[in-house]
């Protein structure tokens, strides 16, 4: 019998493979001849610095942070996206494509109306660098506010009784080279403001106009907060002096650094500690542009003497949050109630008290908000130098389904201004053992 020798065998079997697989055979023959492939070409995403410092900007314009990038690497870099942290500021690229070696800017533009002081923002920069396929952008600077208040955002006060009113200072403020306030108006009543003379004053080396306001409140307001918004506008700008007219001035009426010989004459006063006040009969003091000069400040330039002046209208919003409080206060915030089960009595005590000891009368318990039919109560007075209380005990019956009960006492009483107090109550119901 004929045996075919084992390297026939082989050969056939090398033979197969090579029409069999053929590409994988080119591969194996490359390797041999020609070497290993080349590495995939990747792109590398590089910035100049990923931080910007903007300085001393004003609030009036926006200004923009720009970051220069460049393509290091020698594959294309494609910038997928790029978004900002704030909605006051907005990413700007030409392009997204970026061939190897070329370079490119994003622009950070912030706009920085409403706010004020030191300000810190970022960006983030994603593209198809596999080393840093994200880069953060930063950007810091400091808003000089046009027209400012101070206190800054809010009047605050608590604890205020009842009927005695409320009245707080607010200094309207400009560092523009001309200022005059338009108008002061309130959302709503029980509200008042009055507005003295403008004052031309120096705070740390810099000209500044105030302008105090007097806001009141009125003693009409009820037990509880008190809320409103003031708002303030005025124009502030740099340049040329407009043409007022002449005539007298009145609070809030225009002021510039020319003017003061003019007729006006500020009332005299002294400034805190830290604050030097321009008077009448000083020399004017020029008006220090350094922050134009800020390092990183878009668009800073030096005004020609032929550009008109930049009028512009300012608005401030100023909220008042006044907490009133009556003479009648409860002992504790809430009634809690211990564990009722379903179906059966319930019991609750409450203390109302009068701040001044005044003598009082409690006319009337309603519970609402809570499914209870009714509620039977019965009054103890308390009575001594100095002291008036009127403890309350409430007796019920609690509802038929587990759960919690939640709700509140309406409690009528004879104090002027205070006819109806409420109380919060709560507690827990379990189902019957029966």
């Amino acid at each position: 019998m004929f045996r075919r020798p084992l390297h026939a065998y082989l050969l056939i079997a090398m033979l197969a493979a090579l029409f069999t697989a053929p590409t994988r055979a080119q591969e194996v023959i490359d390797e041999w001849f020609i070497g290993p492939p080349p590495p995939p070409e990747f792109p590398t995403l590089v910035f100049e610095s990923t931080t910007v410092d903007l300085g001393k900007i004003e609030d009036t314009e926006k200004t923009t942070a720009t970051f220069h990038f460049r393509n290091d690497g020698p594959g294309t870099l494609v910038i997928e996206s790029y978004t900002c942290s704030c909605g006051c500021t907005a990413a700007k690229l030409d392009k997204r494509t970026y061939g190897p070696g070329e370079s490119g800017v994003i622009e950070a533009v912030f706009n920085p109306e409403g706010r004020m002081g030191k300000q810190q923002k970022s960006c983030t920069v994603t593209s198809n660098d596999p080393q840093t396929p994200r880069v953060r952008l930063a950007f810091t600077c400091e808003i000089l506010s046009v027209v400012w208040t101070n206190p800054p955002r809010a009047i605050v006060a608590s604890n205020v009784p009842r009927g005695e009113g409320l009245t707080r200072q607010v200094a309207i403020m400009s560092r523009a080279e001309h200022f005059e306030i338009t108008d002061v108006s309130v959302n709503g009543d029980l509200l008042t403001t009055e507005l003295a003379e403008t004052e031309r004053i120096e705070i740390d080396g810099e000209l500044i106009y105030r302008t105090m306001m007097d806001v009141t409140v009125s003693s009409d307001a009820p037990v509880g907060w008190l809320n409103r918004q003031i708002t303030i506008r005025a124009n502030a700008w740099d340049g040329e002096d407009a043409d007022d007219g002449g005539g007298d001035e009145s609070p809030g009426a225009l002021h510039s650094a020319d003017n003061a010989e003019a007729g006006r004459k500020p009332t005299r006063l002294k400034g805190p500690p830290g604050m030097v006040v321009r008077q009448p009969d000083d020399e004017p003091m020029p008006r220090d542009n350094s922050a134009d000069a800020e390092p990183g400040r878009a668009g800073a330039s030096s005004p020609s003497s032929d550009a008109k002046p930049d009028k512009r209208e300012h608005v401030v919003r100023l909220m008042l949050r006044a907490e009133f409080l009556g003479d009648l206060t409860f002992e504790s915030p809430q009634l809690l109630l211990s564990t009722m089960t379903a179906g059966e009595m319930f019991e609750g005590e409450i203390t109302l008290q009068s701040r001044s000891g005044t003598p009082f009368q409690i006319l009337d318990v309603v519970a609402e908000g809570a499914q209870i039919e009714r509620v039977d109560y019965d009054i103890t007075e308390v009575s001594e130098p100095g002291v008036e209380k009127r403890v309350i005990r409430i007796r019920g019956v609690a509802p038929t389904r587990p759960g919690l009960l939640r709700g509140r006492l309406r409690i009528t009483t004879d104090v002027k201004g205070e006819e109806t107090m409420f109380q919060r109550f709560r507690g827990k119901i379990v189902a019957s053992s029966g």
